[in-house]
């Protein structure tokens, strides 16, 4: 493989006044970047930032699953592996989680035969350990996979089923159950997760196919729970829709709380729940063609976006001013920054990565969001 020189996010100097967004942008390429995969897998353990990507190997001309770890500098300090994969096959849409020591890739391959979904045990110094593991398997790609560490055991959702397994990958009785919606999280012990439940919209009142009625459309409802706590919510803002199905919201937990974002047709709208759950309007000028992010410390949320200018902005909306978020400008230049992921790798201090284009040069970049957490409750004055 062509030698490659990866650091992530030097660490600013920081004001002393507020947040600070580095910089300083380091990023990877030019590489080939899969047309269909938009995924880029983040986490921190304890000790360290495991980066895993897919690409196109020129070699075998297909994508491979590639990882990298990084210190909390941005430093790389192990060197890339390549997740192998079978001839023919091609590996993409990696997923990571932590235990705090180690680490778990989830990811998927498709070719010569089957579709699949895979996970591998990668150790505290950014090695892969063991073979890989099949979680998945069918004529079909997975249509959605999420993965955490609950506490106990890696919790793998792959079509809205748990698969539960140990650090080294063997498979245990898993206490979670099926759930039939979008985005889920765990924090501080707590489960949360959130979806859209759609309804048609008829009136004047009336039973529909009866006359007299007017068919509105399909509309959403928001179902959310919280550790012990769940409802139904019908926002105000719309969620963005494709057919029948509503985009997928994003889900963080901080504190006691939580919040739900969504795409809306009116920018991005985030649900507040605490002891006043609430909807709030933010987000102007948000590319509703791109995924949102959102990642938590125990004080404060960042939800990154991109922009219709091809940016990258985010709202840091701090525990204690739920409502009033505060608008960060993340990366804003003459390339076509978009498709933003948010890790949190230390309280108080976030990692923005996100894709960043021109034509003929095709890398992912990223950002350090430094806020100290003795300071978070500035956000929003």
């Amino acid at each position: 493989m062509r030698k490659v020189v990866i650091a992530l996010l030097l660490l600013a100097a920081t004001s002393a006044a507020a947040q600070v967004v580095s910089s300083t942008e380091q990023s990877y390429g030019p590489y080939t970047r899969p047309a269909a995969d938009a995924y880029l897998g983040i986490t921190a353990s304890h000790h360290r930032i495991l980066l895993a990507w897919s690409e196109i190997d020129d070699a075998v001309s297909r994508s491979r699953v590639r990882i990298g770890l990084l210190d909390f500098q941005g430093r790389l300090v192990s060197p890339i592996e390549t997740i192998s994969a079978e001839s023919g096959v091609s590996a993409y849409a990696p997923l990571v989680a932590s235990d705090g020591d180690g680490f778990a890739v989830l990811y998927s391959e498709i070719g010569n035969g089957p579709a699949k979904v895979l996970r591998v045990a990668v150790d505290a110094t950014g090695h892969v350990t063991g073979s890989p593991g099949v979680l998945y398997t069918s004529s079909e790609p997975a249509r959605s996979v999420e993965l955490f560490w609950s506490g106990t055991s890696y919790v793998a959702y792959i079509n809205n089923s748990p698969n539960s397994f140990t650090a080294d990958g063997t498979p245990i009785v898993t206490a979670f159950g099926a759930f039939h919606h979008s985005a889920l999280t765990v924090a501080n012990g707590k489960l949360a997760a959130a979806g859209w439940t759609p309804f048609d919209l008829w009136g004047p009142p009336c039973l529909p196919h009866f006359g007299g009625c007017t068919y509105y459309g399909r509309m959403h409802d928001l179902f959310w729970f919280s550790g012990n706590r769940s409802d139904t919510y019908r926002p105000k803002n719309m969620p963005l829709a494709t057919g029948s199905s509503a985009v997928p919201p994003v889900v963080g937990t901080y504190g006691t709380d939580t919040i739900v974002a969504w795409r809306g047709f009116y920018g991005i709208s985030y649900y507040v729940i605490d002891d006043i759950p609430r909807e709030v309007a933010a987000g102007t000028n948000v590319d509703p063609s791109q995924q949102i992010a959102i990642a938590c410390d125990p004080k404060l949320c960042l939800l990154a976006y991109g922009t219709f200018f091809g940016d990258i902005h985010a709202l840091a909306i701090d525990v204690s001013h739920k409502d009033t978020p505060t608008l960060l400008q993340v990366a804003t230049s003459v390339r076509r920054e978009w498709h933003p992921q948010v890790q949190k790798i230390a309280d108080g201090r976030f990692l923005i990565a996100y894709y960043s284009d021109l034509p003929g040069d095709t890398r992912f970049a990223g950002r350090i969001v430094s806020m100290p957490p003795s300071r978070t409750r500035s956000v929003g004055k």
